[in-house]
Protein backbone atom coordinates (compact mmCIF):
# COMPACT_ATOMS: atom_id res chain seq x y z
CA UNK A 1 0.00 0.00 0.00
CA UNK A 2 2.42 2.49 1.22
CA UNK A 3 4.52 1.75 -2.26
CA UNK A 4 1.33 2.91 -4.24
CA UNK A 5 1.47 6.42 -2.09
CA UNK A 6 4.98 6.82 -3.12
CA UNK A 7 4.69 6.00 -6.54
CA UNK A 8 1.94 8.49 -7.02
CA UNK A 9 3.59 11.51 -5.24
CA UNK A 10 7.09 10.69 -7.48
CA UNK A 11 4.61 10.88 -10.53
CA UNK A 12 3.21 14.14 -9.28
CA UNK A 13 6.84 15.36 -7.87
CA UNK A 14 8.02 14.80 -11.51
CA UNK A 15 5.10 16.16 -13.21
CA UNK A 16 4.73 19.60 -11.45
CA UNK A 17 7.96 21.00 -12.58
CA UNK A 18 7.62 20.06 -16.59
CA UNK A 19 4.39 21.71 -16.89
CA UNK A 20 5.45 24.88 -15.38
CA UNK A 21 9.16 24.46 -16.95
CA UNK A 22 7.97 23.84 -20.55
CA UNK A 23 5.87 27.32 -20.35
CA UNK A 24 9.26 29.22 -19.12
CA UNK A 25 11.34 27.90 -21.68
CA UNK A 26 9.87 28.89 -24.91
CA UNK A 27 10.21 32.97 -24.08
CA UNK A 28 13.94 32.49 -23.67
CA UNK A 29 13.58 30.06 -26.72
CA UNK A 30 12.49 32.63 -28.99
CA UNK A 31 14.48 35.45 -27.76
CA UNK A 32 17.70 33.50 -28.43
CA UNK A 33 15.79 32.49 -31.99
CA UNK A 34 15.42 35.91 -32.60
CA UNK A 35 18.49 37.84 -31.67
CA UNK A 36 19.75 37.49 -35.45
CA UNK A 37 16.92 39.19 -36.67
CA UNK A 38 15.31 35.73 -38.29
CA UNK A 39 13.03 32.98 -36.51
CA UNK A 40 13.95 30.03 -37.91
CA UNK A 41 11.96 27.72 -35.45
CA UNK A 42 7.93 27.00 -35.33
CA UNK A 43 6.63 28.39 -32.40
CA UNK A 44 2.70 29.11 -31.55
CA UNK A 45 0.66 32.60 -32.06
CA UNK A 46 0.18 32.50 -28.49
CA UNK A 47 4.57 31.39 -27.58
CA UNK A 48 5.31 34.74 -29.86
CA UNK A 49 3.03 37.06 -28.38
CA UNK A 50 3.79 36.14 -24.79
CA UNK A 51 7.31 36.57 -26.21
CA UNK A 52 6.50 40.14 -27.83
CA UNK A 53 5.04 41.12 -24.07
CA UNK A 54 8.12 40.28 -22.66
CA UNK A 55 10.59 42.56 -21.62
CA UNK A 56 13.63 40.18 -21.94
CA UNK A 57 12.61 40.14 -26.02
CA UNK A 58 13.81 43.87 -26.00
CA UNK A 59 16.47 43.78 -23.75
CA UNK A 60 18.20 40.46 -25.08
CA UNK A 61 16.97 40.41 -28.69
CA UNK A 62 17.52 43.99 -29.75
CA UNK A 63 15.56 46.01 -32.33
CA UNK A 64 16.56 43.08 -34.95
CA UNK A 65 14.63 40.32 -32.37
CA UNK A 66 11.84 42.69 -31.59
CA UNK A 67 10.99 43.02 -35.71
CA UNK A 68 11.95 39.48 -36.12
CA UNK A 69 9.01 37.92 -33.60
CA UNK A 70 6.55 40.99 -35.26
CA UNK A 71 6.95 39.50 -38.62
CA UNK A 72 6.12 36.23 -37.41
CA UNK A 73 3.16 37.09 -35.13
CA UNK A 74 2.18 39.01 -38.77
CA UNK A 75 2.98 35.54 -41.08
CA UNK A 76 1.32 33.46 -38.82
CA UNK A 77 -2.23 36.32 -39.32
CA UNK A 78 -2.11 35.94 -42.80
CA UNK A 79 -1.24 32.45 -43.53
CA UNK A 80 -3.71 31.65 -40.85
CA UNK A 81 -7.28 33.01 -42.88
CA UNK A 82 -5.76 30.52 -45.79
CA UNK A 83 -4.95 27.29 -44.03
CA UNK A 84 -8.09 25.45 -43.62
CA UNK A 85 -6.55 23.87 -39.79
CA UNK A 86 -8.12 24.78 -36.85
CA UNK A 87 -6.26 27.30 -34.70
CA UNK A 88 -4.23 25.64 -31.93
CA UNK A 89 -5.39 27.17 -28.82
CA UNK A 90 -2.20 26.78 -26.64
CA UNK A 91 -3.30 23.49 -24.60
CA UNK A 92 -0.58 20.90 -24.42
CA UNK A 93 -2.21 17.50 -24.97
CA UNK A 94 0.46 15.97 -23.62
CA UNK A 95 0.56 17.82 -19.96
CA UNK A 96 -3.03 16.67 -19.61
CA UNK A 97 -2.58 13.37 -20.36
CA UNK A 98 0.30 13.20 -17.74
CA UNK A 99 -2.18 15.33 -15.54
CA UNK A 100 -4.93 13.02 -16.23
CA UNK A 101 -2.95 9.38 -15.74
CA UNK A 102 -1.67 10.89 -12.55
CA UNK A 103 -4.98 11.95 -11.21
CA UNK A 104 -6.99 8.51 -11.79
CA UNK A 105 -3.60 6.49 -10.71
CA UNK A 106 -4.27 8.83 -7.06
CA UNK A 107 -7.89 7.49 -7.34
CA UNK A 108 -7.35 4.20 -7.84
CA UNK A 109 -4.95 4.63 -4.53
CA UNK A 110 -7.79 6.16 -2.41
CA UNK A 111 -10.20 4.14 -3.40
CA UNK A 112 -8.73 1.13 -2.33
CA UNK A 113 -7.53 2.18 1.00
CA UNK A 114 -10.98 2.88 1.84
CA UNK A 115 -12.75 -0.59 1.01
CA UNK A 116 -13.99 -1.90 3.66
CA UNK A 117 -12.13 -4.85 4.98
CA UNK A 118 -8.90 -3.75 3.48
CA UNK A 119 -5.87 -3.06 6.04
CA UNK A 120 -5.85 0.55 7.38
CA UNK A 121 -2.31 1.82 8.01
CA UNK A 122 -2.47 4.10 11.32
CA UNK A 123 0.32 5.79 10.88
Amino acid sequence: MRTWKILALAALVLLVPSVTGAAAASTDTIVRDAQDGRIDGLYTRAELNATLASPLLKTYGGAAGVEAVRSAVGAQTTSAGVSGNLPFTGAEMITFALLGSTLLLAGFVLRRQARPGAPHDDH
